[in-house]
């Protein structure tokens, strides 16, 4: 799969819009910074019937043909107004619903409120991960990365019930995610045994999980709509659920399908951000130092919740670092490799001098666009930094033009069209800015409270894992041996250093 969608691409020039045919349908396959921007703006352009959301709940999450049916059937768009050619009823416009919900709990007051929880649950569940000053030696970063951001996340979202009623639901999910792509292709169950039961797993948890909050649900007490609920977790899975309710076709095997789409969306592609951010500081002693510098400026007086051996940080401030902004950056743009689909809907479109005639398919691949050498910075001839590398500081620049000023601020300049993990325009992920607070305190979390390191060969370098292709930030491939131990106190050293770095400044 992976060798098919390079081979396609290595044929396209760039900037030229070119026919090819990629699993049995022809495609237009976009490339260029201006191309790309365009067809992100322009509203001619949304997701076909038969591609992309509808494919993966279909194929990724087995949603029942009556449930997928009012996907087809929902042409009206995600505007307020309907397009004109809809008939579709206002409580089955399941996209601008879904994109509603989205936008209003993932956005301002929404988001403050599953950022919050979302901290305080990581910092409980690293203080209680076990690990002492002692150095213990374990078999995988990535397993141990993942084991309470997976559960923060979880908790956060859907509330405490979904893990204490189905505890495997992580081992289930993640043997799901490592064979995706053989799901989203539609292998028959018989040949995908793991991934076809590791799916069914997953779907009965849910199952349990929505069947619970039914049973215990008390519809006479009082509550704000707009606060997290122990039995249904986030506002955001309450509305959706809400909506659900409202279509006879979404049952309770149509609700389950439709959840577990909502956990592989807010989870699947952020923890691997957060494993190649992990693996990468770790691997760079002066990074590390650096990063812990930078994150410790963000640690906040303890808080009664939480041990005072474990850290909170001021996610505002956290999110602006500028070398934390730039790492994030950086991997997103060498591990995410996603496919954004469009189709040409109702009329022809004019994208430069190329006329993509109604209903032409329309390819975007992050990949050529994150690996383009002319839209990044790629160091100077004397320390060059090849574009396909890590380089950490790749999107900072210095913070004003003062001769003998060293400061340097996060840039993203002239990289609109080329860096696109999210996608773009009215349709970009609605769920990023959570992704990427999930992805910051991930790395603030683990660089504060422990010591790791790596036990590979000299010269060892970690592989992308194909396996999730096209649907987001790919998977390290294979184990990565770790010793860890936890560092005196996670909150104490951090402080201890940032304060070591003021005074080394003010000497200065």
């Amino acid at each position: 799969m992976n060798n098919l969608f390079s081979s396609v691409f290595d044929t396209v020039e760039k900037g030229v819009p070119t026919n090819v045919r990629v699993l049995l349908n022809d495609v237009y396959v976009i490339t260029g910074a201006e191309n790309i921007s365009t067809i992100f703006r322009n509203e001619a352009y949304s997701f076909p019937s038969d591609v992309s959301p509808i494919t993966s709940l279909r194929n990724i999450f087995a949603l029942p043909k009556p449930a997928l049916k009012v996907y087809i059937a929902d042409t009206s768009g995600i505007k307020r107004e309907p397009a004109p050619w809809s008939d579709v009823k206002p409580h089955r416009r399941i996209r601008l619903l879904t994109f509603k919900a989205t936008a209003s709990a993932l956005s301002g007051t929404g988001l403050d409120q599953i950022n919050q929880r979302f901290t305080l649950n990581l910092a409980d569940l690293i203080h209680k991960t076990g690990c002492t000053p002692e150095w213990t030696e374990l078999p995988d970063l990535c397993q141990f990365v993942r084991t309470p951001v997976f559960q923060a996340a979880v908790n956060s979202m859907f509330g405490p019930h979904l893990l204490s009623l189905s505890p495997n639901l992580a081992h289930d999910f993640w043997e799901m995610d490592q064979r995706v792509q053989q799901l989203l292709i539609c292998f028959p169950s018989w040949m995908i045994p793991e991934a076809s039961k590791a799916r069914q797993r997953c779907l009965e948890a849910m199952k349990k999980w929505h069947t619970f909050a039914i049973e215990h649900r008390d519809d006479n007490k009082g509550r704000e709509e707009s606060s997290y609920e122990p039995l249904q977790g986030s506002v955001y899975i309450q509305q959706m659920m809400k909506h659900f309710s409202a279509m006879e076709e979404m049952t309770l095997d149509a609700k389950a399908s439709n959840s577990l789409g909502m956990l592989f969306a807010m989870i699947g592609s952020s923890m691997p951000a957060i494993n190649w951010s992990l693996l990468e500081i770790f691997q760079s002693p002066t990074l590390l130092a650096r990063v812990r510098s930078e994150v410790a400026t963000t640690i906040l007086p303890p808080l009664t919740t939480t041990s005072p051996s474990t850290p909170e940080f001021d996610l505002s401030r956290l999110l602006k670092l500028p070398l934390l902004q730039s790492i994030y950056t950086e991997i997103l743009r060498l591990h995410v490799a996603v496919f954004h689909i469009r189709s040409v809907r109702h009329s022809d479109f004019h994208l430069g001098d190329w006329l993509l005639r109604e209903g032409s398919k329309i390819l975007i691949s992050s990949r050529p666009a994150h690996l383009d050498p002319s839209a990044f910075n790629t160091g100077t001839a004397e320390a060059p930094h090849p574009i396909h590398e890590f380089w950490a500081d790749r999107f900072l620049v210095p913070a004003s033009s003062t001769p003998g000023n060293q400061e340097l601020k996060f840039s993203l300049a002239g990289c609109n069209g080329n860096w696109i993990p999210y996608g773009g325009g009215q349709r970009i992920c609605p769920g990023r800015h959570f992704a990427k607070a999930e992805i910051f305190l991930g790395i603030a979390f683990f660089v504060t409270v422990f010591d790791i390191e790596l036990q590979v060969p000299k010269g060892w370098k970690a592989e992308e894992d194909g396996g999730r292709l096209g649907m987001g930030s790919l998977n390290i491939k294979g184990e990565v041996p770790i010793r860890v131990r936890r560092r005196r106190s996670g909150r104490e050293s951090s402080v201890i250093e940032g304060n070591q770095e003021e005074r080394g400044a003010e000497a200065k």
